[in-house]
């Protein structure tokens, strides 16, 4: 090691850990060129230590911005590289771990989000994944125990900061954005607003993009699940959201019925599973009603017999009750479909429901969505996959 100043000023040279903390402690900068001979060159278990060694020395450093500046771009080009939500998760555990972590968390987040790198042909890259990687920052911290002032503190700093880009036309920002507000609208008011505003921002161009990649097959089961896990956070969202998300759910139900209906069926299976919110459900059932008007309107019996199957599902929710009472005593609403609502009233007295509910079963299916065939996979893995397909809206 006494010679490690002289030999070693290239990350291609270095093969063990000690080197690198070294070149980090050194404030050489990270090449993305360098990152293919890097990642043959160490174990997963390597580089999830060498994340973490990123964050000490972001914490241990704060006074010298221009070094730490240097340490974060290492960073996202190191961690874009890797494609690993572990060497994520090491990094924020490192820095939820600092002692006084408020300005450590600040200089990082500000670095990270000001997309100003010496690498421009992968700064939207880097720009992307630091935006993800701030949003998974202020998940785990909101779940944190202890220190409950200074918490509330750096989460006012991060919703003002993620704001501060919301203009911002990528679409992985997009999705990241999305998530992070809806994941904290659950948990305070203001984060709820926040939320609101970025739905009515860009939601109707996300949900748009979101449902074109739910009907490619190669990217369907990634897309249904960030679509599974995102859209309880709509249905809680202010009544212009529950518009746009109306103008999408009948766009693509009308455009692909036999593959939207097969999504519903999901999204019914998922606020079935995980005890949603009230709320929630009450929401989707009133979707399911003016998708079922929709489907009345265009004379679509076969689609409105599906709608009513999911619609079914949640007969003893009181709302649905009120619900099928109104289409009922809609004049615009013809008999032939208003038979389809009525046997949900008949099959909620009946003791043999599945007779009741026999005829309407359709035996007309698309392909199923792929979601049972890929591993659950976490929100900043789920944008940067989905992020990666051009597709044409």
């Amino acid at each position: 090691m006494n010679t490690m100043e002289e030999e070693t000023r290239s990350w291609r040279e270095i093969d063990s850990l000690e080197g690198i903390q070294y070149l980090i402690d050194q404030g050489i900068l990270l090449q993305w060129k360098d990152m293919k001979i890097m990642k043959k060159n160490l174990s997963l278990m390597q580089q999830r230590e060498i994340s973490a060694y990123f964050a000490k020395t972001v914490c241990e450093n704060i006074h010298d911005r221009a070094f730490c500046e240097i340490t974060v771009e290492s960073f996202l080009v190191w961690i874009v590289n890797l494609l690993d939500e572990e060497s994520v998760s090491s990094f924020i555990q490192r820095m939820l771990k600092e002692e006084h972590r408020e300005a450590s968390w600040k200089t990082f987040i500000e670095i990270a989000l000001a997309g100003d790198v010496t690498d421009s042909n992968h700064d939207l890259e880097m720009f992307s994944t630091g935006v993800g990687i701030v949003c998974q920052m202020g998940v785990l911290l909101e779940q944190s125990e202890g220190q409950e002032e200074e918490k509330a503190s750096l989460l006012d700093f991060i919703a003002t900061y993620l704001l501060s880009i919301a203009n911002n036309n990528l679409s992985s920002v997009r999705m990241s954005l999305l998530h992070y507000f809806g994941h904290m609208s659950v948990h305070n008011v203001k984060s709820a607003k926040a939320f609101n505003r970025v739905m009515n921002r860009f939601g109707h161009t996300v949900l748009d993009n979101l449902f074109l990649l739910l009907f490619n097959r190669k990217s369907e089961g990634v897309a249904l699940q960030y679509l599974v896990q995102n859209l309880p956070y709509i249905f809680n969202a202010d009544n212009q959201c529950q518009r746009i998300l109306h103008e999408t759910f009948k766009y693509y139900m009308l455009k692909k019925p036999d593959r939207f209906i097969l999504f519903i069926q999901i999204l019914a299976d998922h606020l079935d599973s995980k005890g949603s919110y009230k709320v929630n459900c009450e929401v989707f059932i009133q979707h399911l009603a003016a998708l079922f008007r929709v489907a009345a309107e265009v004379g679509h019996r076969e689609l409105a017999k599906e709608v009513v199957l999911v619609l079914q599902r949640f007969a003893s929710i009181n709302v649905t009750s009120t619900v099928i009472s109104a289409l009922l005593a809609d004049d615009n609403v013809k008999l032939k479909f208003k038979s389809l609502l009525k046997m949900i009233q008949l099959n909620d007295q009946s003791k043999s429901s599945k007779d009741v509910l026999k005829f309407l079963k359709s035996t007309k299916r698309g392909r199923k969505p792929a979601f049972v065939k890929i591993d659950a996979m976490s929100a900043i893995s789920q944008i940067s996959y989905l992020s990666a397909f051009d597709i044409a809206s």
